[in-house]
């Protein structure tokens, strides 16, 4: 009769409807196609069972039937792309197993469907016995609807997976996408059993089929449309356990068609299949419908806690998860949504919002928000309601009346359209550095003075986390500027130095630039000032990291004379060594590495002798390794200076310099497997010592 043609078409339209207007609004997002092309299987499904069942064309059931059979291959692994790349973002990618297993399920479900459809999945002879249409299963028809069977079983643990590990604020808008989505995966998986289990298809149940694909199809397009769900990226949560939703489901339907089957048999009564299957799967949609209400959840809770529990809220578990949840967190950037969402969860809220004091102290701005964001953006410290706050000390209620710390402004007009019914102030060192707002608890319920204890609670440890945060972030600052006051003192004056160096070339050069003797003196002195430069630039280059070491045999005495041949001389100060009782100390390292410690070692030690002095290097072998020393005579340096400054950059006791030397030699020589040492008297002079490992000794 054509009325049973109605079902089976009108689920074959919704499906195309549905699946045009998914793609039309974004085609590049993958779940967006996959979401089509499941659609497409489903129009095919039912527009030939539609066919088949409505007219008069049972004469074609083989044909109609495999039409059918390639839309249940296309859903397979379009379902399966869905549940994976649902919930990952618009600029989600599947990974290449991902790709894989959906591409080969493709193909593979697709061809024998479409090649094989007759008579290896399905029989060729249709069993009609009115209100009954059989098709037995050939001999692929097992294995066909087992790989279908399993990659609908794994795209409904997917699906359950991201439903119940997703943030509980953004659970109430993919509740309908799962429970369409979830609902047709567990009917066609109920379906496919019986099939498999007695190795035949019921045409016959096109109708109820159809009705429950759009029970589904409606679930699908309210959550698309009213909340845009495919085109926002909802954030899975780490710290939820994974619970199987799916056991439940599965148990849940088995003992509900085995009452449902036992209450007939035990009344004697016939029953329909079509009836029974309609009404297992509605009822099951509704419990889980119920089951998945956050108010319901919410009032069950509040009822629990106020017949059996003294306090609300678990306080010990609160402060533990809030403090594991900021434990990882050092910036004011990764604090701040952390205390919205811990509050939003906690108080079972779907609005908040979080404001900062600004950096000259003068405004609260609005840094994070969980709802419509608010006209002003920004609240004067001298305002009403922070300065009401900052005098009470503790989160206040807006349904509260007036009590003897005074009242709330009115909350609606600061806020607005933001809804707000509490308020915390964000105290820290008697100091308040925020506002924190909570919106309308989820299930309806007016707050009291527990929910503004907790607010209160979580207020505190969160001030606390951001105020370390910032004062962390002050120091780093003042840091940095102190760096580069003292980098860019020294250049300016080095520079200053080699400008007036180089004006003094300039202004001479008027009257003597033909004289040869003049020319070799000024390229001498542009040469000293150019390598001078070099040196400065490579200390500070070298200052952040040392570079990848090219390691080799070095013959340590040859580069020390070779270093100390390159010192700038004076006849104050001598330049002794290297001393040592053996004509070859090879160590392996980096010759370059290696030299630019040993000269800015005895450039140190030059420097620091104010007068008459000597620089004296003595190498010496020490078991498996070798030992050089760097003494001068000069002032020398206190032990205080030593342990707390010395290896410091950007540290002296030098009129001139950047005091980066020692900080950079160390660092070269640990880089080496090495140690570097320092004794020191004032007065008396300094000694460095290199502990190097040694490659080998020859006499």
């Amino acid at each position: 009769m054509w009325y049973r043609s109605l079902p089976p078409l009108l689920a074959m339209t919704f499906a195309l409807i549905l699946g045009a207007v998914v793609i039309a609004r974004a085609p590049r997002p993958v779940v967006n196609r996959a979401l089509t092309l499941a659609m497409v299987g489903l129009a095919l499904q039912h527009g030939a069972m539609g066919v088949l069942w409505g007219g008069e064309y049972l004469v074609h059931a083989a044909t109609l039937a495999q039409v059918a059979l390639v839309g249940t291959a296309l859903q397979a692994p379009a379902w399966y792309w869905v549940s994976v790349s649902f919930a990952r973002g618009s600029h989600y990618r599947l990974t290449p197993w991902e790709r894989w297993v959906g591409t080969v399920s493709l193909a593979v479900l697709t061809a024998v469907a479409t090649l094989g459809g007759q008579p290896w999945v399905f029989d060729s002879e249709l069993y009609y016995g009115p209100p009954e249409a059989v098709l037995r299963l050939g001999p692929l028809g097992r294995p066909f609807f087992v790989w279908v069977f399993l990659i609908l079983v794994w795209s409904l643990l997917n699906l359950e997976n991201v439903y119940r590990n997703s943030l509980r604020e953004v659970r109430w808008r993919t509740k309908f996408f799962v429970l369409g989505m979830g609902g047709w995966l567990v009917y066609r998986l109920a379906r496919l059993s019986y099939t498999l289990l007695f190795a035949s298809e019921r045409l016959d149940h096109a109708s109820a089929n159809a009705a429950v694909a759009l029970v589904c199809l409606l679930f699908l397009a309210f959550a698309i449309v009213r909340y845009r769900l495919l085109e926002v990226e909802v954030f899975i949560s780490r710290y939820v356990v994974y619970n199987s939703l799916t056991v439940l489901v599965v148990g849940g339907y088995l003992v509900a068609v085995g009452l449902m089957a036992q209450g007939f048999r035990f009344f004697g009564r016939r029953y329909d299949l079509l009836a029974r299957d309609l009404f297992v799967f509605l009822a099951l949609l509704f419990l889980a419908t119920v089951l998945l209400s956050e108010g319901l959840r919410r009032r069950l809770g509040r009822l629990i806690a106020a017949n059996f529990y003294r306090h609300r809220y678990d306080y010990q578990k609160e402060w533990l998860t809030f403090t594991r949840r900021l434990s990882g967190k050092i910036s004011v950037e990764e604090i701040v949504p952390e205390i919205v969402q811990m509050v939003t969860e906690t108080l079972w809220v779907n609005e908040a919002s979080l404001w900062l004091l600004d950096d000259a102290g003068q405004h609260y701005v609005m840094t994070r928000v969980y709802a419509t964001a608010p006209t002003e953006k920004s609240l004067a410290v001298d305002s009403p309601l922070p300065r009401a706050l900052v005098a009470s000390g503790c989160a206040r209620v807006r349904a509260v009346s007036a009590d003897e710390k005074g009242k709330l402004p009115d909350l609606t007009a600061i806020f607005a359209p933001m809804r707000v019914e509490m308020v915390a102030p964000l105290m820290s060192g008697g100091e308040c550095i925020g506002l924190l707002t909570v919106g309308p608890e989820i299930s309806g319920a007016t707050f009291g003075e527990e929910d503004a204890a907790i607010l209160d609670a979580l207020a505190g440890q969160g001030a606390s986390a951001l105020r370390s945060a910032m004062l962390a972030e002050k120091l780093a600052s003042h840091r940095e500027v102190e760096a580069f006051h003292r980098v860019s003192s020294f250049l300016v004056h080095d520079l200053k130095n080699f400008a007036h160096m180089l004006a003094l070339i300039v202004q001479n050069a008027k009257a003597n630039i033909g004289d040869p003797e003049f020319q070799q003196d000024a390229m001498a002195t542009i040469a000293g000032i150019v390598a001078k430069m070099r040196d400065l630039t490579t200390n500070l280059r070298g200052l952040a990291e040392v570079r990848r070491l090219e390691l080799g045999d070095v013959e340590l005495l040859g580069l020390l004379r070779e270093v100390l041949a390159r010192l700038p001389s004076s006849p104050e100060v001598a330049i002794e060594g290297p001393y040592c009782d053996q004509r070859e100390v090879v160590v392996r390292g980096d010759r370059e590495e290696l030299a630019k410690v040993f000269y800015n070692l005895g450039n140190n030690g030059r420097e620091a002798i104010d007068g008459n002095g000597r620089v004296s290097v003595a190498v010496h072998q020490d078991g498996g390794g070798v030992t050089v020393e760097v003494a001068d005579t000069g002032a020398g340096m206190s032990q205080q200076f030593i342990e707390r400054e010395l290896f410091r950059p950007f540290r002296t006791t030098k009129k001139a310099g950047l005091g980066i030397g020692a900080f950079q030699s160390r660092t070269i020589v640990e880089a080496h497997g090495g140690e570097l040492q320092v004794e020191s008297r004032m007065g008396e002079g300094t000694t460095f010592t290199v502990h190097l490992r040694r490659a080998g000794v020859r006499t």
